[in-house]
């Protein structure tokens, strides 16, 4: 099993979050049993490499791919982390290994207070 993770404007990490628009086969169950799947970030703390991990729950593939999206906040896993900074993604697709490199953009700050406009 694994994951496909969509190259479009929806995948990116910017304000903060590494967010994923992705891919996975889900069983076909004949008793309408539904299955949730799992999705875990992993970090390594030497490298700083973010690490996608899948958990099928026990589901089958014998099913449809179903797309998903999911949104990891990134600044709160990685406090130290700089605005620009490449940070490297790893997962399993279907063919093996994968990796790619996102690059970081932090959070903008809001005002404060709210701006009424006489």
């Amino acid at each position: 099993g694994g994951l496909y993770i969509y190259d479009d404007w929806v995948t990116c990490c910017e304000d903060g979050y590494l967010t994923l628009h992705f891919a996975s086969w889900v069983g076909q169950s004949y008793s309408m049993e539904k299955k949730v799947h799992y999705l875990h970030l992993a970090i390594d703390p030497e490298t700083l490499d973010l690490y996608l991990r899948h958990d099928r729950n026990g589901d089958n593939e014998y099913g449809a791919p179903a797309d998903g999206f999911i949104a990891f906040k990134i600044d709160d896993l990685l406090p130290n982390v700089k605005d620009g900074e490449t940070l490297t993604l790893h997962w399993k697709d279907y063919d093996g290994d994968r990796s790619a490199k996102v690059k970081y953009s932090s959070r903008f700050s809001l005002p404060q207070e709210s701006q009424v406009l006489d």
